[in-house]
């Protein structure tokens, strides 16, 4: 008992020390995309034709994660998505998505920040007990006007497995009526109106959000590109990452996955220089065109966050 008590500390500190000198190499490797292309170019694998299979030598090594999606999860959202009609597509430039199943306190704001801010257009996946929520608020009168297209998903809450279960279906992306860029928000996100960064400057991106806290994700791969919460995507790059690789066990988040196979499919993904000044997470590196989970900076740079972008407090 005495001999655990004293190897315990001394092992947490081996872990941190093995751990951080890792995430310290990352930064100087090529990202796992770039890795895979240059084993699939050396036995001369078509990028057009690929498929799970040829990849497996990735996925295979992939750590588990508790929230990623599962067989139950995507059982769950092929039911709820079966029998939604599939709306007539629109040719806006780019379009916001999210999606929200809780009467959310920030919910309102957020959707009327990304429209004022942006000009554009926004689809809302909703859920059972939040329509009247939703119809009650300005939300309404931006339906009304053909601003905001509401989805109903039925189905009361959302869990983090569902969440990106939902994402990785094809189902969900063929009833996105935006066919351009996307970019997915959520109601931890906002749009700073001080800075001087416009839409304009990343919508070239076919994937950029927040910067990861580490280029080292959990389930080991090398990402650049970025976190989920407020991101742009390529739609036709998105849905074909579905299409052809979300019929393996992916281990990670939806946004791990687009980060991923977007690269993979010659996308252009955002690297750190482009992500922090796109959005803020967990450092604040740039005065960003938009932040999300700004909760995750320690007290003295959020202060000074809050200081630059006023409107992140609605969000807290």
């Amino acid at each position: 008992m005495i001999l655990i008590k004293i190897i315990k500390p001394i092992y947490w500190q081996w872990l941190r020390t093995y751990t951080s000198i890792q995430q310290f190499i990352a930064n100087f490797r090529p990202s796992s995309a770039t890795v895979a292309l240059k084993y699939l170019s050396k036995n001369k694998l078509d990028i057009a034709q690929i498929s799970v299979n040829d990849i497996d030598f990735i996925y295979k090594n992939l750590k588990s994660w508790t929230d990623s999606s599962s067989v139950t999860g995507k059982k769950v959202i092929t039911n709820i998505l079966e029998p939604l009609k599939k709306s007539a597509s629109v040719d806006d430039d780019c379009m916001g998505v999210i999606v929200e199943t809780r009467s959310h306190s920030a919910l309102e704001f957020v959707v009327c920040n990304f429209i004022e801010q942006t000009g554009k257009r926004v689809q809302l996946f909703h859920g059972k007990e939040n329509t009247a929520f939703i119809l009650n608020s300005k939300i309404g009168d931006l339906v009304k006007n053909g601003v905001v297209f509401l989805v109903k998903l039925d189905i009361d809450s959302l869990n983090a497995n569902l969440y990106n279960s939902l994402f990785l279906s094809e189902s969900f992306w063929r009833l996105i009526v935006a066919r351009n860029k996307v970019i997915v928000f959520q109601t931890d996100s906002v749009i700073c109106n001080a800075s001087s960064y416009q839409l304009s400057d990343f919508i070239h991106f076919d994937y950029i959000g927040a910067w990861w806290h580490n280029r080292l994700i959990p389930n080991g791969l090398i990402l650049d590109g970025g976190v989920g919460g407020f991101s742009i995507r390529n739609y036709e790059l998105s849905i074909e990452s579905v299409r052809r690789f979300s019929n393996h066990n992916w281990q990670g988040g939806e946004d791990d996955f687009f980060a991923f196979h977007i690269e993979l499919l010659g996308g252009k993904v955002g690297k750190k220089s482009d992500c922090i000044k796109f959005c803020t997470q967990n450092e604040f590196l740039s005065e960003s065109y938009s932040a999300h989970q700004v909760n995750n900076l320690n007290p003295e740079t959020l202060e000074q966050f809050l200081r630059y972008c006023p409107d992140a407090e609605k969000i807290l």
